[in-house]
């Protein structure tokens, strides 16, 4: 689940609290590989001993969850419900997601769509896109089993890594921490309204200010190229492409949804953008 990374820390958190920098709680950061990329979460306000015993707890629940969500295990839920159209007794994480996918695909009217895969895959042979097997409402979510229609595939990769996201930051927030940054390819900020992280996008000249309780994540076509001038982004409906070298990003108060909402984004026309903004208006589209 190679994910585009256009986003980097410029600094340490900031505050607006009186406390000089010796004075600051020690800064504890983790980074690893998920979904075959770099993440890392930084926390605050925790010795050696105690950040390392929390962090396998984090990296436990984070790679659980990649053993669902992922395209590339062959033994992840995801996989299984591909292969065979339908996956009996799902994990109810695994549930959890497909219901938050289909309602952000309700009000985007079909602009984030996780049904797209099907296309990605004929768009990445050079071939013509079953644009008919595009459609969210044909994945029936149960508990009990999740369905497809003949022919439809699952991608959760425009969702999957701010939903682990949001799950640490409420994993350590459950730690009483309340100076917590999280980079899962998108950006969770646990904190105060004093709370603040200068986040750097690459290839724009100015900064996003990433306060306590915001999440931001960027889309651009120019992570992966595919033949007939296409990238991995491609319009649900259309099946075209964004240019491959805009930035499009988005802050809204969780990462799963800034995650879902940018790949929705990146690939709208001016009227769709209009309608875009207006069903998500905790949101900010730039």
């Amino acid at each position: 689940m190679n994910k585009r990374r256009f986003l980097s820390i410029t600094a340490g958190a900031l505050s607006a609290t009186a406390l000089s920098c010796s004075r600051r709680p020690e800064r504890q950061v983790w980074r690893g590989i998920l979904f075959g990329t770099e993440v890392s979460f930084e926390v605050r306000g925790l010795s050696g001993i105690a950040f390392e015993a929390l962090s396998t707890k984090v990296v436990a629940e984070m790679t659980r969850l990649e053993g669902l969500f992922s395209l590339y295990q062959e033994s992840s839920q995801l996989s299984e419900l591909n292969r065979e159209g339908l996956l009996i007794s799902p994990d109810p994480d695994f549930v959890a997601l497909l219901e938050l996918s289909h309602s952000i695909s309700n009000q985007s009217d079909g602009l984030f769509d996780p049904t797209i895969q099907s296309c990605w895959q004929a768009a990445r042979a050079g071939g013509v896109l079953p644009l008919a097997l595009v459609d969210y409402r044909g994945l029936v979510i149960a508990p009990e089993k999740v369905t497809l229609r003949p022919g439809q595939q699952v991608t959760l990769n425009g969702i999957a890594q701010g939903f682990i996201a949001d799950r640490v930051g409420d994993l350590l927030r459950k730690e009483g921490l309340l100076e917590v940054l999280i980079n899962m390819g998108e950006y969770k900020a646990v904190g105060g309204a004093n709370d603040s992280w200068p986040i750097q996008i690459e290839g724009v000249s100015q900064q996003e200010i990433l306060k306590g309780g915001e999440a931001l994540a960027v889309s651009s076509g120019s992570g992966f190229l595919l033949p007939a001038q296409r990238n991995h982004l491609l319009h649900p409906r259309s099946g075209i492409s964004p240019h491959s070298q805009k930035r499009f990003w988005v802050l809204a108060p969780t990462a799963a949804e800034a995650d879902a909402l940018s790949t929705a984004y990146a690939v709208a026309n001016e009227g769709e953008e209009v309608q875009l903004k207006k069903a998500f208006p905790k949101a900010r589209f730039s």
